[in-house]
This record gives C-alpha cells, structure tokens and sequence, in this order.
C-alpha cells in the first residue's frame, strides 16, 4: 500500500469517526426555563440550543398528546437565535395529564429527539388540573389599582405573603402591559419590587402570575394604573422620613385526626429612613421553624446609602443579601455576609463576602444496627466575589467580575467531598438612547475541585507521582487561584 493510500485511509477512518460521533447527538438541547402553563391552559417552552454540527438546523416541533392517546399532535417551533420557543393551546386537554417531547429535523434529514429515548419512553408531562386561586392573597401596595403616578416615580410593590410557601420564585412572571419584565424583578420570600427608572406616560395594565414548583399556574392578578408626567423637576425632600411596616402570624395544623399537630409562628418588620444625601433601612424575618439543622430561614438584613451628586452613591449592607455582579458567577444568590457598592457612573466597584451555606453536620451509619442510614452534612460555603464596571449602564457599561467559593472543611464532621470553584468573566452592555436596541454579551471562564480533601495544595512531585500531568508554571498560578491536588478539573469550564 502506497503512502498516499494510507494517508486517505487515514483521513476517511478520521472523518467516518467524526460523523458517527455525531450521527446520534447533534445538538445539545437544554430546556431555557422550566415549562408553565398559564391560566388559559396554554404550554409556554423554550430550548437552547448548542448545536455541534455544521449542518443547520430545518425545523422544531412539539409533539404532545392526552395521556392515555396514542397519537400525538404537533406544532413547529419559532426559532429565536439558537434558542426555539412555542406556545401550544391544551385547553381541549383540561382535566387531564398532557405528555410532549420535542423533535429536531437537520438539513441532511437527520432527527434528534429530546428527551433522546421519546417517543418510547422519557416523555415529558405536564398536569392541567389547575386549581386557580382567586388572587385574593396578593396585595398591591404601590401602584394601587387606577392610582395616578409620575412617570419617573414608578414603583411597584406587591406581597404575595398568603402563597409564600408554595410559590417557585424563579417562576414568577410580571408584565408591564405586553412587556414581560420578570428579569428586572426583585423576587423575595413574601412580596416583590419592579423599580425601573421611569414609564412610559398613559394608562398601562400591569399582570403578575405566581407559580409554583410544578410550573402550575397559583394565582393571577391584573390592575391597571395611570402615568403622566411630570411638568418640572421632581421635588426634593431635605427633611428626615422615615415609614416601615410590620407583621406577625401564628397558626396551626392537625393532622392524622388531631394524633400529630404543627405550630407555626413568624412575624417581620421594614423600615426605612432617609434624608437628601442619606438612607438606611431594616428587614427582619423571624420563624419558629429555624433550626441549626437546616439552612437558614430567618432573615436579617440592614443597610446604609450616603447619596453623591447626579445618582451616584455608596451603599453598604450588612447580613442576608442578595448580590447581582453577573448573570453567570453571581447573580441574586442569598449570601450572609456584607455586600458594597460604590456608583460613580464613570467607574462603579462591587464587593461581596460572606457565606451562601451553613454548615450542617450529618450523621454516619451505625455498623450495629442494619436499619441505621448514613445521612451526608452539608459544608459551609464561603463566598468572596468582586467587580469593576465603566459606565453608568444607560448606554454602555464594560464589566469584569471575579469569584471564589470554597467549602470550609472544619465546618462538619461527616458530609460528602468539600468543593471550590473560581471564576472570573467580563460582560458588556450596549443600548441606543430609546433602548430600543440593546446588545448585551458575557464570556466568562471558571475553574472547578469536586474534593478539595483538607483544603490544602499538594505538591508538584507529589501529582507527578498520582500522574496528574500540570505544567510548574500552570500549578504555581493556579495554587493561588483555587486548591490544586489530583481532583482539579484543569480545563476550566466556558460560558
């Protein structure tokens, strides 16, 4: 055999392997948010798409059907950028259990299925027994229903406290008029707060929607209100105010025919005060159910805003917070520690450190006793992240975040592998002064220890020895990045 023949071979064999790697899994598919079904019984799903292949992608379509029928319907997707969304009317279905899976077509007339083993098996269900409760339990603090407002004082707040224990937060869906606004919504335990910069003046019609852990529609309430504007500029109060609320709530269940009772006890408190160049507030949330065998349910939070010139400010908050530096290191993640901002517009600095995690010591099976089950703890996590920004965000801002997280291994006694992750990212933001085109882009790399064993490094001739392949200069900069022993994913992950 010649050399030029081995070598096509050689190259055929390559590229057969390539496409039969690829000949069951072109894509991977990935559900972009949890499917609901609003109260008109219609399916709302989305997919992302990570496609593998250079073919293109022909079509999508939804096949669902009746429980207990054997033929399924279809509709075909509308495709959005890598990312495919439909809504699908199964309101005929009402009653009953709905099953769907989705279906992918190739321009060569390859399909792919997702899930991979449907229609024979896997399929993905939904339930349209919707029990709609009447929205009594929500209550609209601001705007009330048909109030009057400025366009540039826009605030909403609602407390939704009635469904706080069955409402999934991230499922919550908040509409301005046609506009689905969630993701600049403040979700907390029991009420909610949209504070954009200002609204368009007329009449709008604002929805919210609370779901819950199934992606079943709870309650759905709809008001409207007024927006005009404002004919000067708005008034500055240079007096001291101050305005808070509280509550407290205690109840009790029987169960079992009254053999098993539960008491339940909570109660809060907000309050706020503010001047022209300072604010402060208070959030407290006690409950009966806190336990240091549980993560954390009672909330303590207190903060302190001094106001510059033209919106720029620091603001310093101490206990249960939430940090938004980046959508995909850290972003609105209950964090127990302290978290800083300094707005300056030209430049803006974030700073978070705390814990995500209590640690909670778990219990190890008793050899003596055959019915005796190990029951892993959970690792303190700690949480240090940080990020610089350019720009005030209106029209530009360049962002570069950093973030450490790592499992204090003293923190329990029995519990699985300790971990650590790091990860740095930078982000950018780019709108037209309409906003009517916005760009946003975010590349972001992060580095990963499933077991960090003691938290400390091993040495380079020690991982030689455990065949741990890692170049000194790779090993001496990673030692300051995140713990390095024979567990350390060394390609780090990219989004």
């Amino acid at each position: 055999m010649s050399a030029r023949a081995f070598f096509y071979k050689v190259i055929w064999l390559l590229l057969w392997l390539g496409a039969s790697a690829f000949a069951d899994r072109y894509a991977e598919i990935n559900l972009s948010t949890s499917p609901t079904i609003d109260d008109e019984l219609r399916l709302h799903v989305e997919l992302d798409f990570l496609n593998f292949s250079r073919l293109p992608v022909s079509e999508v379509k939804i096949y669902y059907r009746d429980y207990s029928d054997s033929r399924f319907q279809f509709k075909e997707m509308n495709a959005q950028g890598f990312r495919y969304i439909a809504s699908v009317d199964l309101s005929e279905y009402e009653g009953s259990m709905v099953e769907y899976f989705f279906a992918v077509e190739y321009a060569n007339g390859a399909r792919q299925q997702y899930p991979e083993n449907a229609p024979e098996m896997d399929l993905l269900q939904v339930s349209l027994q919707q029990d709609l409760d009447s929205g009594d339990g929500v209550v609209v603090i601001t705007p009330e229903p048909d109030e009057v407002i400025y366009t540039d004082e826009f605030l909403l707040t609602v407390s939704f406290f009635q469904y706080s224990a069955r409402v999934d937060k991230e499922r919550t869906k908040l509409y301005l008029n046609a506009w689905d606004v969630s993701r600049y919504t403040k979700v907390y335990d029991e009420f909610l707060t949209f504070s954009p910069r200002r609204v368009p003046p007329g009449r709008h019609k604002l929805t919210l929607e609370l779901y819950d852990q199934s992606g079943r529609l709870i309650t759905k309430k709809e008001w409207h209100f007024d927006a005009v504007q404002r004919k000067g500029p708005a008034p500055v109060s240079r007096e001291f105010a101050i305005d808070g609320n509280a509550f407290a709530e205690s109840r009790s269940e029987e169960l079992l025919d009254g053999l098993q009772s539960n008491h339940y006890a909570r109660g809060g408190l907000n309050l706020t005060g503010s001047t022209e160049q300072f604010a402060f507030g208070t959030r407290l949330y006690l409950s009966n159910q806190e336990k240091s065998t549980v993560q954390p349910i009672n909330r303590y939070t207190g903060w302190a805003q001094a106001n510059f010139w033209n919106g720029r400010y620091l603001r310093l908050t101490g206990g249960d917070t939430y940090p938004q530096l980046n959508p995909f290191l850290l972003n609105n993640i209950f964090l127990r520690g302290f978290y800083g901002q300094l707005a300056l517009k030209f430049i803006n600095f974030d700073i978070a450190t705390g814990r995500t995690r209590r640690g909670v010591e778990g219990r190890a099976a008793n050899p003596a006793d055959p019915t005796s089950v190990a029951r892993p703890g959970t690792f303190q996590r700690d949480i240090f992240a940080a990020r610089t920004s350019f720009g005030a965000r209106e029209n530009f801002q360049l962002g570069l975040t950093v973030v450490k997280g790592k499992d204090d291994v003293n923190s329990i006694q029995v519990g699985n592998n300790p971990e650590e992750s790091a990860g740095a990212g930078a982000d950018i933001y780019i709108a037209s002064n309409n906003k009517r085109l916005i760009l946003e882009g975010s590349f972001n790399l992060s580095s990963y220890n499933p077991n960090i064993v003691d938290g400390k490094d091993l040495p380079l001739d020690t991982l030689e020895k455990l065949n741990v392949d890692i170049p000194e200069n790779l090993y001496d900069l990673a030692t300051g990045i995140i713990t390095v022993n024979q567990y350390l994913i060394v390609i780090p992950g990219q989004s």
